[in-house]
């Protein structure tokens, strides 16, 4: 893995070369600018026009040096003062620093796909549905149907063999035609406290509960919402509606410890009671001081997905693509990710309390032996769309589709 820093740890990664080590500052922006010219002298035709888009200070100085180097080269090379809001292809480059120090606390790590193991439990032979694990869904409304399929068929596609799905009757009715083998329990149009006490129950079977995707925001499903939050012996996994009480601020009322959120940023902005603008300024930081003062293991969802733990564990993940910005990707990859948990969690001999304690606690190797698994997830999730998008079209991408298209991903990644 690579490490990813945030603008101060660079900043105190430079200064400990220059200042602690004695390397020269100029080496460094001659490194990083030359490793730039050399990597575009692979992708174009020499004498091809290059457009250099420089920031201020010593990052700008950094593309002068490479808009130098091109111009020895034989490019044709302009160079602007202020660059647009994107990012093209990303590439690594030597700058003679040997590697990051241990005083560089918790740095965030690129977990790439050739890191990634497959999702494929190992199974005995003997297996039978209840042992091969699933969880506890919540999930869909009558205004939200279509969430409660598209979860359900991502858990189910996914490997789990007995996930349990409450959703309403319009819910029931939509996964049921496109999974005839579901298990559902009906409520009433929204999720409730009546409800509540069936989902209690089937979760003293089960160890992983999902819930939020599609459920709605009716004032009897935030009070029944509000009971959820106090589990505290369970897996418990917080996607879209079910972050509702927590906007604004009020997520300080509630004990998150051990439990994992899945917020989109701006979602993410809503909980913060801060506007989105403000967040992206610094994500890292708004990722990691929310972790840190919560316990959670907050997944967030942007442009790369950011995974975080105040155990030191930060993992950035790059692996998706634009077209999967559609409704219901993020329900069908909340499905797979419980699926995976839940996967994890009949493993024998595991002493699930003693697990989700130390999860509680921030044991580190713990925390980030579920942050892997959890990333395999969603790296998986995101081949199945690059798939689709590699073979057919970006339009070919759908929530729907990439579940479909999950068997023939895990195929591509084990290899077989």
């Amino acid at each position: 893995m690579k490490a990813v820093l945030t603008a101060a740890q660079a900043s105190e990664l430079d200064r400990m070369y220059i200042e602690d080590i004695g390397f020269d500052s100029m080496l460094l922006m001659e490194n990083a600018g030359r490793s730039v010219a050399q990597f575009i002298n692979t992708l174009d035709d020499v004498g091809s026009n290059v457009a250099i888009v420089c920031g201020k200070g010593n990052n700008g100085g950094d593309g002068f040096v490479t808009a130098r180097h091109l111009r020895d080269m034989a490019y044709n090379v302009t160079v602007y003062g202020r660059g647009l809001d994107n990012r093209g292809l990303l590439h690594y480059g030597y700058l003679g620093m040997q590697k990051v120090p241990d005083t560089i606390e918790n740095p965030w790590v690129l977990y790439e796909l050739d890191e990634m193991m497959s999702i494929r439990p190992s199974k005995k032979r003997s297996v039978n549905k209840y042992s091969a694990g699933g969880p506890v869904i919540v999930a869909g409304s009558d205004r939200y149907p279509g969430s409660a399929s598209l979860v359900y068929q991502a858990a189910f596609t996914s490997g789990s063999g007995s996930p349990i799905l409450f959703t309403s009757e319009k819910g029931a009715s939509v996964t049921l035609i496109r999974t005839p083998e579901a298990v559902v329990r009906e409520f009433s149009v929204n999720f409730n406290s009546e409800t509540l006490k069936s989902v209690m129950d089937e979760l003293e079977k089960k160890d992983v509960l999902l819930i939020g995707p599609g459920l709605g925001r009716s004032p009897e499903t935030t009070i029944a919402l509000d009971k959820i939050l106090e589990i505290e012996n369970k897996l418990v996994v917080l996607d879209a509606d079910a972050l509702t009480p927590l906007h604004n601020g009020n997520y300080k009322k509630y004990d998150l410890q051990g439990k994992i959120l899945l917020p989109h940023t701006g979602e993410f902005a809503q909980i913060l009671g801060k506007p989105l603008e403000i967040i992206e300024e610094d994500i890292f930081k708004a990722a990691q001081d929310f972790a840190q003062e919560t316990g959670c293991i907050l997944i967030l969802k942007h442009a790369c997905i950011f995974i975080c733990h105040r155990s030191g564990v930060n993992y950035i993940l790059d692996s998706g693509h634009d077209s999967m910005a559609k409704f219901g990707t993020g329900d069908g990859l909340a499905g797979m990710i419980a699926s995976i948990l839940s996967q994890i969690m009949v493993i024998p001999q595991l002493d699930v309390e003693s697990i989700i304690d130390l999860i509680r606690e921030g044991h580190r190797g713990t925390v980030e032996v579920f942050i892997q698994r959890i990333s395999d997830a969603i790296h998986t999730y995101n081949v199945s769309a690059l798939m689709l998008v590699n073979e057919q079209s970006s339009f070919a991408v759908s929530a729907s589709a990439i579940i479909e298209n999950l068997p023939a991903a895990q195929k591509k990644i084990d290899g077989a």
